[in-house]
């Protein structure tokens, strides 16, 4: 093969192994990786302090869990209540499972541009090994539906709480 050939073949393929190696961003994972970290967030919105609720709950890969609600605006000792849980193994396998089968890991998470102005809203952060994935209060609409059936999915595997103001629902 001609020198000037072989150098043209040589970048080509250099330029797809970085073009390939590129394309899986902070935002996009393998349908299999493994998560660490999974965190929902939430809150009612702008409303005055004492109508104002916020919380968030984080689940660890090895089943142990905060969930955390805020009345008001300022997060101290009077004003979050905190529990903590413990989700079982068998649980946890579920859960990665329906992470994977509603494509969790390997969708591009796009925010809807312009986002509404108000009201309630949710989000989830998965952090895996490799990155962080993120959906965000308000995808696409074609990504809404199955961002919904993500949160639902790790709000189905967290323990009955005693609490009944404790809950992952916004509103």
């Amino acid at each position: 093969m001609p020198t000037m050939l072989r150098r043209d073949v040589t970048r080509f393929l250099l330029i797809v192994l970085a073009t390939l190696t590129s394309v899986g961003s902070a935002n996009v994972m393998a349908d299999n990786t493994a998560w660490t970290r999974i965190s929902v967030f939430w809150n009612n919105g702008s409303l005055p302090p004492p109508h104002r609720r916020s919380g968030s709950l984080v689940l660890e890969a090895n089943g142990q869990g905060t969930q955390s609600l805020v009345q008001g605006y300022h997060v101290d000792a009077a004003s979050t209540t905190k529990q903590d849980f413990v989700v079982a193994a068998a649980k946890l396998a579920a859960l990665s499972e329906q992470l994977r089968k509603l494509k969790a890991f390997s969708t591009r998470w796009q925010a809807l541009e312009p986002h509404p102005v108000g009201g309630s809203m949710r989000w989830l952060r998965i952090e895996t090994a490799s990155g962080v994935i993120e959906i965000p209060p308000f995808p696409i609409a074609k990504q809404r539906e199955r961002a919904a059936e993500i949160i639902a999915a790790v709000k189905a595997v967290v323990p009955a709480l005693n609490a009944s103001e404790m809950t992952i629902d916004a509103d």
